[in-house]
């Protein structure tokens, strides 16, 4: 129980979610997901290693162990702690199974924990874990109250759980979810001063004909002022399919009471590989959408509905992973390779806001980012 307190006696407070405040050394808003059961990669403290170098300012750490958690250990980068939907019942028993989860998992003084986030798509993905979701998430935010911590607690939902592509303000959440276990969760975080997350994979409605393709093959999406979406309902102009699905979230979230909860993204790429009948799968649209939302993310403009306020994002992922089955892209999202090399140059230094373009040499960044490259912004969802 010693070892249990000083762990909590010793993590850092908690980041200002909603105005995605600066951090004292690194204040970039961007940060990447590292599942550490990913096979075949090089050990967790060579890669912790690694991403100081690359200047990645926060990493969202899925399959968490003792070990892979401690390599992260003084290295300034803010982690997020992703548990497993497998531990979701026994954590729901009772506050002491979740200090002894925390208490064996997070165990090195200078680790940078800035939320918990328990469990991904339970409420339209397993509905057996769904009744034992909130009551895993109360005792988690109990066992850090009762120590006198300020770490949020939360949980990683998929996009699929609002019904909208476009336009954002059509918006809201599976009727059949939303009364039963929505709104209480969203009660929760609420009051505990919790974010939301939430994945974003434009490709998604891109391959749900939100989108459409040019004769080029190309996709023609906010390559001018004339080719933006605009949300009739609200009068507000979209540019790329990230903020729209940021915003469609906060409308479904305001549809049931709560307007003011932040927003992070707690997944969001391009594949960098497909089948054959997968052209928007490569490395090019990969490279041009995660170089462009680490762009558009630092300048920090927030979202056409909630300017100024930008979100927290996670690029999925670090590393491809063979595990993901189903279309030839599902295992084939990573940005860098298993040898620890970049598969394109994604520049994470939040100083470096005007720079871009690495993957297409000779283009200009113009606007906020993705304006001129609208065409590679839509082929990005999953």
């Amino acid at each position: 129980m010693a070892s249990l307190l000083s762990l909590f006696v010793s993590l850092i407070p908690f980041f200002s979610w909603p105005a995605a405040a600066a951090s004292p050394a690194r204040d970039g808003v961007v940060g990447v997901i590292y599942a550490l059961g990913t096979p075949d990669l090089p050990p967790p403290k060579k890669v912790a290693d690694a991403l100081v170098s690359a200047g990645v300012p926060r990493v969202l750490l899925i399959d968490p162990y003792p070990e892979g958690v401690a390599a992260f250990d003084s290295t300034g980068i803010r982690v997020t702690i992703g548990i497993n939907n497998s531990h979701i019942p026994a954590i729901a028993k009772n506050s002491t199974e979740a200090f002894l989860w925390v208490g064996t998992n997070i165990q090195q003084p200078n680790v940078t924990v800035e939320a918990v986030s328990l469990g991904y798509s339970v409420y339209n993905g397993y509905p057996d874990l769904a009744p034992l979701l909130l009551p895993a998430l109360k005792n988690l935010h109990t066992a850090l109250t009762k120590a006198d911590i300020d770490v949020p607690v939360t949980t990683c939902n998929s996009y699929d759980l609002v019904g909208s592509g476009f336009p954002p303000s059509k918006a809201e959440f599976n009727k059949s979810l939303a009364a039963t276990y929505v709104k209480p969760l969203l009660a929760f975080l609420n009051s505990t001063r919790s974010p939301f997350l939430t994945d974003a994979f434009p490709i998604k409605l891109y391959r749900s004909g939100v989108v459409k393709l040019t004769s080029t093959g190309v996709l023609n999406f906010g390559a001018d002022e004339s080719s933006y979406l605009t949300d009739d309902a609200t009068g507000l102009t979209y540019s790329n399919l990230f903020d729209s699905m940021v915003d469609a979230v906060v409308t479904a979230m305001t549809k049931l009471g709560y307007d003011d909860i932040p927003v992070v993204v707690s997944g969001t790429g391009w594949p960098s590989v497909g089948a054959s009948n997968e052209p928007e799968a490569s490395v090019l649209y990969a490279a041009e959408y995660n170089e462009r939302l680490v762009v558009k993310q630092n300048m920090r403009e927030g979202t056409p509905l909630r300017p100024g306020t930008t979100p927290l994002a996670y690029i999925y992922a670090l590393f491809d992973d063979p595990r993901n089955k189903g279309d030839e892209f599902e295992g084939n999202w990573g940005i860098w390779t298993a040898e620890l090399q970049q598969k394109y140059t994604i520049d994470f230094n939040p100083m470096n806001r005007g720079v871009g373009g690495r993957g297409l040499p000779g283009k200009k960044l113009l606007f906020a980012g993705w304006i001129v490259w609208v065409v590679f912004f839509s082929f990005f969802c999953e």
